[in-house]
């Protein structure tokens, strides 16, 4: 259905929606929409990724179903997240303006006053967090028994934020009389929205929802097509710096830079500070009302960078986001692709960028796999690079045709200037440019050069050969090896590095790049059947009689030169042996 009109949607609803710019369904409201708008609807269970149009797939139908000559509340949507919450309230009043709905939002953080104010002026829906919600229920302040649908929205983080003891609680709430504490179940329809369908919404489908109707929008993984994935593998210690060199190489960067804890944070937040960068942070630590004023001035534009835990930024609706930065590597695939996926909405291109280091190889070749995205190895901008495109600004600047008395002024004061100064000779007026900006700019010259990517610019051997030969041009990348069915892993001499203070790094599968590895040594092989060995030490005879007490378990004296040892050559699927 291309239009709003094809569906069961009240003329009010549709000019409504018109004057929201909504002129025709996506996909996931093309699906939900018939479902949920029947007189018959069932518990219903919709996939779909972030900002393809969710709140509008089960807004639609609540509007639609709500009586307006009733003043108690009739649905129920629960957030995980206060902001979250605040842009479903939004925009569910926008959709009911015409038909008088009322909305009142219910979340922690906030005056109890005013939000106790709004439910007793009369709410048909009540959009609220979890641990507000209850608090209201316990004392007696909001009854749910006349609620006829209830939404689950971002419902894969339901679980995981440790709303399980609330979410029971609120959902027996809906029940008229007291029922058995094994009666989990609401006693209305009930509608779950999430982009991910990990074990926490099975859990919850299982428990909560009965026989329900599946909706899933194929977006691959939940993730939008025109967003470009890359990587940047870098020093740990260089994390930082590496940082900066991007912001600075994408001078109309407007997004997030996520972390996994509120302290990492707050470091990157000074650091970013003492760059002159425009900053601003969202952890837990944050009130309600320091949130909102970030937000917006986030949203104005007048904030371009914002870094932030997962939490603090969950359920975030923000237009036009450039870029998503992984400062830090995402515990999990559902967690990587909530980031994400706030950038290339609606068609518009976008960028996520993810800063590994050496001991998240693993977890980046893990992720690659479960979501199937295409990841492309990226290279850091040169620190003269940074230079040279600043100084391009002030040049263009300066070759600006100027005109009044201002400029005039100015030009006179630095002719008498020049005059003044001998060593500015014609000779030397060509030196005089870059002097005067290392004088004024200095900084921007003064940035090592030092290399930030610990493979040097090549791709980790764990990504396939395709990739390694469309981004190496053919050429191998480091710890390359091959694989034969039935042989252990083979380890080339190439396939080392030099890391810092000289010691030599073995990248080997299932250990951290950044650990050193020593030559294994192999247990004595029989080889009796083809002639290269000799039998082990225990069975023979003439061996054990010269032999020690210890010696006779197999265990070699110092003196022995025949030890055998691990060898890994380029031509080998597996290990070899050899004396040494």
């Amino acid at each position: 259905m291309s239009s709003f009109s094809d569906f069961n949607i009240s003329p009010e609803v549709i000019s409504t929606l018109n004057k929201m710019g909504f002129t025709a369904p996506t996909e996931i409201q093309q699906k939900t929409l018939p479902v949920l708008l029947d007189d018959k609807a069932q518990d219903l269970v919709a996939l779909a990724s972030t900002g393809t149009g969710k709140t509008a797939a089960f807004g639609i139908p609540l509007i639609e179903k709500i009586d307006a000559r009733s003043l108690h509340p009739q649905a129920l949507v629960l957030s995980p997240t206060r902001e979250l919450a605040s842009q479903v309230a939004e925009q569910l009043k926008k959709i009911g303006a015409a038909k008088n709905i009322q909305v009142a939002v219910i979340y922690g953080g906030s005056s109890y006053r005013t939000q106790i104010m709004q439910l007793k002026k009369g709410a048909q829906i009540v959009v609220a967090t979890p641990g507000r919600l209850v608090d209201l229920l316990e004392q007696d302040l909001l009854s749910l028994t006349k609620v006829k649908m209830m939404i689950l929205d971002e419902a894969d983080e339901m679980l995981s934020m440790g709303f399980q003891e609330s979410l029971n609680f609120i959902l027996s709430a809906t029940h008229p009389e007291d029922i058995d504490d094994k009666v989990v179940r609401a006693s209305c329809q009930t509608w779950l929205f999430s982009a991910t369908m990990n074990a926490s919404v099975r859990q919850i489908t299982k428990r909560y929802l009965e026989k329900p109707f599946f909706i899933e929008v194929s977006t691959g993984k939940g993730l939008s097509p025109t967003i470009r994935h890359s990587y940047f593998t870098v020093r740990s210690e260089l994390k930082t710096e590496g940082l900066l060199r991007l912001l600075r190489s994408f001078p109309q960067f407007y997004g997030f830079i996520f972390c996994q804890t509120k302290l990492e944070v707050s470091e990157l937040e000074q650091a970013l500070l003492k760059n002159n960068l425009p900053v601003e942070s969202l952890h837990g630590d944050k009130v309600q009302r320091d949130r909102e004023f970030i937000l917006k001035r986030f949203r104005s534009g007048e904030t371009r960078i914002v870094v932030a835990t997962d939490v603090a930024a969950r359920g975030l609706d923000i237009q036009n986001l450039t870029h998503v930065i992984n400062y830090s590597l995402p515990w999990n695939v559902e967690t990587y692709i909530h980031r994400v996926g706030r950038t290339g909405r609606n068609g518009s291109e976008g960028h996520a960028f993810t800063l590994v280091g050496p001991h998240e190889i693993r977890s980046l070749v893990r992720l690659q796999k479960q979501t199937g995205i295409e990841l492309h190895k990226g290279a850091f901008p040169k620190a003269i690079e940074y230079a040279v495109s600043e100084m391009k600004k002030v040049l263009d600047l300066m070759t600006q045709d100027f005109s009044g008395a201002a400029f005039r002024s100015a030009t006179q004061a630095v002719q008498e200037i020049l005059k003044e100064k001998e060593e500015l000779s014609d000779a030397h007026l060509q030196d005089f440019l870059p002097k005067l900006f290392l004088l004024l700019k200095g900084e921007w010259f003064n940035q090592s050069e030092k290399n930030l990517d610990f493979l040097e610019g090549k791709v980790p051997r764990e990504f396939d050969s395709t990739e390694r030969s469309s981004r190496q041009g053919g050429g191998r990348s480091i710890g390359s090896r091959s694989r034969s069915s039935g042989s252990g892993p083979s380890r080339s001499r190439s396939g080392s590095s030099r890391g810092e203070g000289g010691r030599e790094r073995r990248f080997s599968e299932g250990r951290d790049y950044d650990q050193v590895r020593s030559p294994k040594r192999s247990r004595t092989e029989d080889r009796s059947e083809s002639g290269q060995g000799r039998p082990p030490r225990r069975f023979d005879k003439k061996n054990d009689e010269n032999t020690s007490r210890g010696k006779r378990f197999g265990r070699p004296s110092s003196s022995a030169q025949s030890q055998r040892v691990i060898r890994y050559d380029d031509d080998e699927s597996g290990p070899s042996s050899r004396k040494r």
